[in-house]
């Protein structure tokens, strides 16, 4: 019988890396300006936010990450199997950013999103992984509409820190959602190193408690 390497991608569930595609880019038609409006040099007294394309890109990305991550307690797939899915995806979603580029004039920082978005869905990835793999005392985590009920929290939750009072506020960078947003629109540098440091922290306490517990069972 012929042995096959590792498969880094799972090309039998290309259809959600289409589905990503497909949702990020209806929402980058929509943030098109009519044709007749431009034509005119008219100003819409309603139109699209630019900024729903990389909200999208994060959301759906970080749901993508729970998906595989959910499914890693039974394959035992090292971090990189689960990392390189993710990056996939974020690079099918280039030309969606190019074209960007072309609505924002000027505002280059949205490119940050195009790091920043597989970053947080990694994190939701290993957060899913190591969750179905918690022993008997966190069982109740072990649960598929728990898992993803855990990143919907990661995603929303944070937010809440916007409603208390000023020293607060820079927890929401916390969420996925809010950091998207100060990226695109950063109020100063903090903004950038805040979302990054967040995510990046995330996914070193993670990755620390994989390799605690993978030598305490060797």
């Amino acid at each position: 019988m012929e042995r096959r390497g590792p498969s880094w991608i799972d090309w039998g569930g290309f259809q959600i890396y289409f589905s990503l595609l497909l949702a990020c880019g209806v929402f980058l038609v929509l943030a098109v300006p009519f044709v007749g409006r431009v034509g005119d040099l008219q100003t819409a007294s309603w139109r699209f936010p630019s900024h729903a394309l990389f909200l999208a890109n994060v959301t759906l990305l970080a749901i993508l990450g729970t998906h595989l991550g959910s499914r890693d307690e039974r394959s035992g797939r090292p971090i990189v199997h689960l990392v390189i899915p993710v990056a996939v995806a974020q690079f099918l979603l280039t030309p969606c950013y190019v074209f960007a580029a072309v609505l924002r004039p000027g505002g280059g920082t949205f490119w940050l999103v195009y790091v920043y978005a597989p970053l947080a869905a990694s994190l939701c990835a290993l957060a899913a992984a190591t969750s179905r793999r918690r022993g008997r005392p966190f069982r109740p985590l072990a649960t598929y509409p728990t898992t993803y009920a855990l990143t919907l929290a990661y995603l929303v939750v944070p937010l809440l820190f916007g409603l208390a009072p000023a020293g607060w506020g820079a927890l929401t960078l916390l969420s996925p959602i809010a950091a998207t947003l100060r990226l695109v629109d950063p109020i100063g540098l903090w903004d950038p190193i805040g979302a990054f440091a967040a995510v990046i922290a995330g996914i070193g306490v993670i990755g620390a408690v994989r390799i605690r517990r993978r030598r305490r069972h060797v």
